[in-house]
């Protein structure tokens, strides 16, 4: 591909047509990493930095190549960012205008059948008058896309919301009586017509589910580029995992209740009373329940032993977590299991007999039997490669679940991924905490030897825009006083600057006690707290405050682009190492130590500084940003490993004095 037609300074047809584009020599570098991997085949990981205009980087190559290409992002608001900002712009270049289609999880999209239920059903007295039905049914039927991101005016937990949007397990194809109306088929055809298919990890992974046992969602692709793909080992660890739970179990039985009631026939047949099936359903639901509280009781003293805690609850921490290797079903736990696998059993068969069921029907009742089969694979621990773990939240038995995570995800990747897909490309703004691939390769097997690795550095002055901040005289995480030191610390620095702080925390208990010391003393500026709003929300008041205080926890280190000086200051409380007693990090650490490796080293560093990069990363979003960055954590100076963590971060000026940040926050008002 003749990349100069496109990248030329001057002369290019970017240079040309898209407006305020600027030429980058990373982008082009960038660009011609990813073309060559489109062309000839194979796999190559590049990490671009902030400003290197990655999208344009890999959108210029996908857009021209011949196959069709799925562009996979990790968050929406990237995803909504390529498909309604960066491609309209690109469209409009010669040899770029290959039709695109943006596909979100089936999940964001109305469904009709589903629909059609509720729609009968708001003619209850108890729904005439509720508003948000109201609501919903004015944006369903006036819909052109079935979008539910359009539905306002519904919260998200709204009931009904749940209960009209799609899902993997929920379609019936052709036998659907709604098929040649589905927003989800209409989106289906125009992707097979598309060149470019813009989606996110999680509808790419169901996909690669999916394809074991049926058609995709997805049509065929050529080739595949994730962006965002730090992201990708949680995302597969999560669907190739098995789960159950009250909650799992319990929905499934009640879309059997549904069908046998027949609130999915139309017309006539909606009357049919269901009554005689009813009780094998609801003996199902109440035999779950006495299930999984009964388990929550055996297993919670086990798990709080197992942390520590002995057997008292921690008000701080309900929800515990813990691995379960070992068979722990006792005779009275075993025998309501067994009770309730043969009800799930006899449910499915009574659901699938449904007088005029059909294709609902047996889709339900494949529901049921798979949620049964779940539970037997999670409770007989028969899967070799995966950490068994339960999850066990305090005086809420109800919320008890069990898991199966595959512990090695290499495998899975080199067959269903790297060599399954003609082309692979991994990019993303922190791949490597070392400029190499070799983290990723150990966490998802990527293949670094046979593939083409690139790490850009930002074309911003990042040296004379920011300083890195990293005092050496506060007490450790550890310390009993770690709290007030950081409260005085984090006063101090959203003093100097006025606000336009993110303030990011490792745990919910130390961001609440550092809010509530630093909250009162901050005179006027606009301080927010995660968990009183949406992110969204939070993050517009951040910017549209100017001189506003968010504290946040690690679901903030992402996802977050406040450019300009509304956010012009970023603290993060710790190094954020992974929890090493998670059941999957412990297993992943485990299986590094039996094989004579370093664990610490190889995993728990590299990941912890690949975190801190990211949320680092929230402070310099265009060329003319300026700002402070600091780590509260003296462990950086006092520990062998702080050189590394340092190592990978931008390179910016590092100082332990607060009188230097005091400086060069003056030479930036000035």
């Amino acid at each position: 591909m003749n990349l100069d037609r496109y990248f030329a300074p001057g002369e290019g047809l970017l240079s040309r047509c898209v407006e305020r584009w600027e030429p980058r020599p990373q982008q082009v570098r960038m660009a011609e990493v990813v073309s060559r991997c489109l062309e000839d085949g194979g796999t190559c990981a590049v990490e671009a930095a902030t400003g290197t205009g990655k999208t344009f980087a890999y959108l210029v190559p996908a857009l021209a190549h011949a196959g069709r290409v799925v562009v996979a992002t990790g968050t929406r608001n990237l995803q909504d960012q390529i498909y309604w900002k960066d491609l309209p712009l690109l469209q409009g270049v010669d040899g770029l205008q290959a039709p695109a289609v943006l596909m979100k999880g089936l999940s964001n999209y109305l469904c009709l059948r589903r629909y059609d239920r509720i729609r009968r059903r708001a003619s209850e007295p108890s729904l005439i008058e509720d508003p948000h039905m109201r609501a919903l049914i004015a944006w369903a039927s006036t819909t052109r896309t079935g979008d539910v991101s359009e539905l306002e005016g519904v919260p998200e937990g709204y009931a009904a919301r749940r209960e009209i949007v799609s899902g993997v397990g929920l379609r019936l194809g052709g036998a659907c009586p709604f098929f040649g109306d589905c927003f989800v088929t209409k989106l289906r055809r125009r992707a097979e017509k598309a060149k470019l298919i813009v989606t996110n990890h999680h509808l790419f992974f169901a996909d690669l589910v999916l394809r074991e046992v049926a058609d995709g969602v997805l049509p065929e692709y050529d080739a595949v580029i994730f962006d965002e793909a730090h992201r990708l080992d949680d995302v597969a660890t999560e669907f190739f995992g098995h789960r159950t739970s009250l909650a799992d179990v319990g929905g499934v039985l009640r879309e059997g209740l549904r069908v046998v009631r027949g609130e999915y026939a139309r017309g006539e047949a909606h009357a049919r009373s269901g009554s005689g099936r009813e009780p094998v359903l609801r003996a199902g639901e109440r035999s779950a329940r006495t299930f999984f509280e009964a388990l929550a009781m055996r297993l919670a003293p086990i798990l709080y032993e197992r942390k520590g805690r002995g057997s008292v609850p921690d008000a701080q921490q309900p929800l515990l977590r813990a691995s379960m290797q070992e068979p722990f079903l006792d005779e009275p736990l075993t025998r309501l299991y067994h009770e309730l696998d043969d009800i799930l059993e006899r449910a499915a068969f009574t659901v699938a007999a449904a007088p005029d069921g059909g294709e609902p029907a047996a889709m339900a009742s494949r529901r049921i039997l798979d949620a049964r089969d779940e539970m037997a694979t999670v409770l007989e621990q028969l899967l070799p490669g995966y950490v068994f773990w339960a999850e066990v939240h305090a005086g809420e038995p109800h919320r008890t679940r069990l898991g199966a995570s595959p512990v090695d995800l290499g495998p899975i990747f080199r067959e269903r991924v790297f060599e399954r897909i003609g082309s692979v490309v991994l990019t993303s703004a922190t791949l490597s905490p070392d400029r190499s691939m070799g983290h990723m390769a150990r966490t998802i097997g990527y293949p670094a030897a046979d593939s083409e690795s690139l790490v850009l550095s930002s074309p911003f002055d990042i040296e004379s825009s920011s300083i890195l901040y990293v005092p050496d005289d506060l007490p450790e995480p550890s310390d009993r006083k770690a709290a007030q030191g950081l409260a005085g610390e984090i006063r101090r620095l959203v003093e100097l600057t006025g606000g336009g702080a993110l303030i990011l925390f490792s745990s919910w208990r130390m961001m609440k006690e550092c809010f509530e010391q630093c909250a009162g003393s901050l005179g006027s500026l606009d301080v927010f707290i995660q968990g009183e709003s949406p992110k969204h929300e939070l993050l517009l008041r951040l910017k549209r405050s100017g001189n506003g205080v968010l504290f946040a926890t690690s679901s903030f280190r992402e996802g977050v682009d406040v450019p300009g000086p509304a956010l012009r200051l970023v603290i993060v409380d710790k190094i954020p190492f992974e929890v090493p007693d998670d059941p999957i990090v412990e297993a992943r650490l485990g299986r590094v130590r039996e094989a004579g490796g370093d664990p610490f080293n190889t995993l728990q560093l590299p990941a912890a500084a690949l975190s801190l990069k990211q949320g680092l990363g929230r402070l310099l979003r265009t060329s003319t940003d300026r700002g402070i960055l600091a780590i509260l954590d003296p462990r950086i100076w006092t520990r062998r490993y702080g050189r590394r963590v340092l190592t990978a971060l931008p390179p910016c000026p590092v100082t332990r004095s607060f009188s230097d940040v005091e400086r060069f926050w003056q030479g930036i008002e000035g």
